[in-house]
This record gives C-alpha cells, structure tokens and sequence, in this order.
C-alpha cells in the first residue's frame, strides 16, 4: 500500500503545481490524518453483480478461476485466448493445475492492467499472496474452497471491506439479505423489443394479455410496480450496450403503428424502423421513475463483454451527451451517470456542473484506469458540487475482488484529498468532509436509504 501511494503522490506532484492555494498549510501529519479518516469511513456500495452466498456455496469444484473476475477475462480475450475456451475452463472439472497451464500466458499478458493488478491487491491483502504462479494456484484454490462457508459475504463486504450497503444489479435473491443488499431493477427488456416473439415472452413472463400498445404499458406498469413492491432503490439502464443513449420524443399514435406492424410481422424490424417505440417506451419509464421519486442509474462509456463472447457495442452509444435531452426533459428525476463516463471524463464534467440532476457515479472506474480516477477525481472535485459525486461501486461478481477494488477506492481517494491539502487548495477538515460525502453520504442521498 505504501508503493502505491508513493506512485499517486509523483502522480499529483505533477498535477500540483497548477493548483491554486486557498487555504493555510495543514499541520504535520495530516497526510496520516487523512488516511487513516478515510479507511474507516463505512463505505455505501452503488452497485455491485452479485450472486446469492447460498449459490455462492452451492457451486461445485471453485478453484483460482473463481478470483478471476470478468474483467480480468475481458482482457485475457483480448491478449489472445479464445472466449469459449476460457468460458469451458470456468465451468469444466479440470484439475486446477492444468487450468493454470492453459490460461498462464494470457494472465502474464494481462496482469499489467488495472484489472490484473486489482486481483493482485486482492491476492495480497486478503490472502499474504503476491502474485499468481505455479506454485501459488493451488493454495490459492485452497483458500477459495475454504471460503465457501457460511458468513463469507458478511466477512468480506462488512468486515473486510467496511462497506455498509451494496446496491446489487441483475440477480434478485430469492432469500435478499436486506442488511447486505438493496437492489435496483432493469426494464430494459421492454425498451428494447423489436418483435412479436419478444412481445409473446413479455406476456408470458408477466402475466399479461398483450394484443396492442396500451396492453404493453399495463404490463409494463406492473413490472415496475412489483419493483416498487419488492423495495427497489433505483431503476438501472445498460441500453448503451444495444443502441445509442439518444432518445426522441414520439407520440402515442407513431409508437401504435409501429407495435401494431411488430406484431403482424414474424422477422425482427431494423432497429432504425423500431427506434421511435424504443424511444416512447424509455420515456414511460422516466414519467414512471418520476412518478414515484425513483432514481435512475445509467450505464455510460466503457463497454465490457468480450469473455462473454458479446460483441463489441460502437463506443459512441454510450457517449452521456446524447442524454441531455432526458436531463432537461425530466428535471425531477435524478440521473447517475456510471462509471465516470470513461473515457468522456470532461464531458461528464460539463453536464454535471449544469444539471442539478446529474450524478457523477465512480463505480467500476478505479481498475479500469487508477490514473483516470485519479486525474478526474481530482478535476471533478474543482468543477463539481460536492454532492453530486459518488464515489465506489465495484461493479464485479466476486466478494473478493470487491474487497481489493474498494482498498483501491480508498486509495485513491486519499490520494486525491491528500494532493488537495498539500496545495492548499483544501484544508485538512474539508478534505475529510469531502471523503465522508464521496465514499458515503452522497449515495445514501441519492438512493434515499436514509428514508427507510
């Protein structure tokens, strides 16, 4: 910890001889004070992908591959290895030994990235363990087996991570443990249908009888309301891996002629023909989400998924400008913009700071560049109101990797603060302030947990 924070240091000395000096020098120590501030602060958690413990540890045969989250195999794929063969080696009762031989050249290819050396922070803190190797992969599947034990998450996440709350994505728990998990709710799926095979599994899955656009919005309707029901905080959006993040205002009647040609067709419409009803769908959910004072998280810039085998979105689909429209149209629904954009860092800055209703959220952004975290921490926080940055969410599928993520959050963030001070651009008290927001208070606002 202490290399790394010598390396965000020279990082900032370069950074702070153009910082302006506000405030008196802080007194001796303060760099320490801050540190140790910022470690024990209970972190809230914006978003996570996390399975239920109890399929946690009804998984059979987990061994290092476990520790190795879909980022890192982003990567892999990328240095080379085939998808479908990493995919197979996830799943396949193959000695752990042999798993390690197929894959070691791609992890020595990759462990240089962000996502590589998150595991190794991971490796380090939660296990003594330095690195990855031959010797290594069988202790470390060792350690894994071992996890698999009842209270894991609450040891890792509580305990170990000192996050309060996570607000988890996708997997619903059959059994949510409500002091560990809120959830947010997708309803992607009714935005994107493009034909009446979609529309017959929308009525399947809901109950609903859909023969025209008005049935469609009623099961919608209920959708959302057994969200609401079910105590979700947010209403999350990952369309930008399907289409671009622009959408237009359609009215009612265009929107009918297009779901009633979708459903007298049996091939699936051009997206540019389907786009309108698209549109007016994702307008509902916003009249929805403001109907009922609901946040909504939106996933912009980086896409992820090629050890999934997905293919690979246009980046500019996910660019947040195409979203002022939604900001101005909806003033009263609050909008977080995920994953600080990257990389459109500024242009998130530029919108942030004139939309009282945009929300900058940093989750996922530390292992993809601790140098973006940092430049745009540090940039956000001079351009900013203080309130509308939110500061960790590990985005992963793993409780491990999310214990290494949040170590690099606090990190960073520290790092950040400190720099701050040292220029006298902050003061000491400020800088802690600024850390209790980012890490904590910001999101409780945002997801009004302090409501419930």
């Amino acid at each position: 910890m202490r290399t790394f924070l010598t390396i965000v240091f020279f990082l900032f000395s370069l950074y702070g001889s153009s910082q302006i000096t506000v405030r008196s020098a802080s007194s001796e120590g303060f760099e320490e004070r801050i540190r140790n501030y910022v470690d024990q602060i209970r972190i809230v958690d914006t978003h996570e992908h996390l399975i239920a413990e109890e399929d946690f540890l009804n998984r059979k045969n987990l061994d290092f591959l476990h520790l190795f989250h879909w980022y890192i195999a982003d990567d892999m794929v990328s240095s080379g290895i085939n998808s479908d063969t990493l995919k197979r080696l996830r799943k396949a009762d193959i000695p752990p030994l042999e798993k390690w031989e197929m894959i070691k050249p791609y992890w020595e290819l990759s462990k240089m990235t962000a996502y590589g050396r998150s595991i190794l922070l991971t490796l380090k803190s939660l296990y003594g363990i330095e690195d990855i190797n031959d010797s290594t992969c069988l202790l470390l599947t060792e350690k894994v087996r071992e996890s698999q034990k009842t209270g894991w998450y609450r040891e890792i996440l509580k305990n170990k991570a000192g996050i309060d709350i996570s607000i988890n994505d996708i997997y619903i728990h059959k059994n949510p443990d409500r002091d560990l998990f809120k959830y947010v709710m997708r309803y992607d799926n009714f935005v994107l249908v493009r034909s009446r095979d979609e529309i017959v599994k929308q009525e399947q899955h809901y109950g609903q009888k859909i023969q025209n656009l008005d049935d469609y919005m009623k099961a919608l309707d209920k959708a959302f309301q057994e969200g609401i029901d079910f105590g979700m905080v947010g209403v999350k959006s990952a369309l930008a891996y399907e289409r671009p993040l622009f959408f237009e205002e359609c009215s009612k009647e265009q929107a009918e002629t297009i779901f009633n040609t979708l459903m007298q067709e049996n091939n699936r419409l051009d997206f540019e023909k389907v786009k309108p009803l698209q549109d007016f769908v994702m307008h509902h959910i916003l009249q929805l989400a403001s109907t009922s004072k609901m946040p909504v998280t939106i996933h912009t810039g980086l896409h992820a998924g090629l050890s999934f085998g997905r293919y690979h979105p246009d980046i500019t689909w996910s660019d947040p400008t195409h979203l002022i429209d939604l900001f101005s149209r909806y003033p009263e629904v609050k909008f977080a913009l995920m994953h600080g954009s990257y990389p459109y860092g500024g242009e998130l800055a530029a919108m942030a700071k004139n939309y009282p209703n945009v929300y900058i959220d940093m989750c996922w952004l530390y292992i993809i560049s601790p140098s973006y975290s940092m430049r745009y921490l540090n940039e956000w926080i001079e351009t900013i109101p203080l309130n509308r940055i939110m500061g960790f969410g590990g985005d992963l599928n793993n409780v491990e990797a999310v214990y290494g993520h949040a170590l690099l959050a606090r990190q960073i963030v520290t790092g950040v603060l400190t720099e701050k001070v040292a220029s006298g651009y902050l003061s000491e008290e400020e800088a802690k302030y600024a850390a209790s927001r980012i890490l904590r208070e910001n999101a409780i606002s945002f997801f009004q947990l302090d409501a419930e």
